[in-house]
């Protein structure tokens, strides 16, 4: 009986997921409501250019001397770019997307001509305009490990050699730091939303507070006022206005000494 030792095993079965991915859409077997999860909690879609964003995404489409460079996050039904050069529109339909595929890649995917990958010859992007030729995208990868786009750049020329080591090795540091962006604007936003909630909670307490002493002074049976250590008035109660005869406007600020 033959026999085979299971890291062997493991290891024919891990081939055997990778080809059957790579023979399928990665939509189709990635997590997507993880992914469109992340993307939530983000709140990055459909936001404003940012500059940050904009100058990692320069220095990819620079260093890997390509026309075009796109930080691409995939919605439900587009990839959204937060940023993008040489590029005019800021998504696109998911049948055009290549960088979809980085959502099935641990690594940089790089395919050096896309009218000879299975993957990407028949896509409306390779057959009709912009007629891209080369791809390469490194996975934009939350701190809990959810894919949730790409960076990738483009050009409308095969490149046999595809990216250098040094290339590759940048892209993927950029997407690292682009990673790293998200993450800071996520709980940026988080702080936020709670110094936003403290402060609104603060202002609750004081106006009721403030609320509860003008209803117990104006209940009571002497007369009270509040000034600032210069004498100026800020709160009269009902009593002292029974008992003076002034109105509100009188005695608020300094009038309320003349009735002293």
């Amino acid at each position: 009986m033959n026999r085979v030792c299971p890291w062997a095993w493991h290891l024919q079965s891990s081939f055997k997921i990778v080809s059957e991915r790579q023979g399928t859409d990665p939509l189709a077997w990635s997590d997507a409501d993880a992914r469109l999860a992340a993307l939530n909690e983000y709140q990055i879609l459909d936001t404003a250019a940012e500059q940050s964003f904009e100058n990692l995404t320069l220095l990819a489409a620079r260093i890997c001397e390509a026309p075009v460079a796109l930080v691409s996050l995939i919605d439900r039904d587009r990839p959204w770019f937060k940023a993008r050069i040489g590029f005019p529109d800021c998504e696109t339909d998911l049948d055009r997307s290549v960088c979809r595929l980085v959502l099935a890649e641990p690594d940089v995917l790089v395919i050096p001509d896309l009218t000879l990958d299975p993957r990407t010859k028949a896509n409306p992007s390779v057959t009709g305009e912009p007629l891209i030729r080369f791809y390469a995208g490194a996975p934009l990868r939350t701190p809990e490990g959810v894919t949730i786009g790409g960076l990738c750049v483009i050009d409308i020329k095969p490149r046999p050699a595809g990216l250098t080591e040094i290339q590759q090795e940048t892209l993927r540091a950029l997407a690292r730091q682009l990673t790293m962006l998200l993450d800071l604007r996520r709980k940026t936003a988080e702080l936020t939303r709670t110094a936003t909630a403290t402060a609104t909670a603060t202002a609750t307490a004081v106006s009721e507070s403030e609320t509860r002493f003008r209803n117990m002074a104006d209940n009571a049976p002497v007369m009270m006022w509040v000034t600032d250590p210069s004498g100026f008035c800020t709160y009269l109660n009902a009593r002292w206005y029974e008992f003076t005869g002034q109105t509100l406007r009188e005695g608020e600020g300094y009038g309320w000494l003349d009735a002293v």
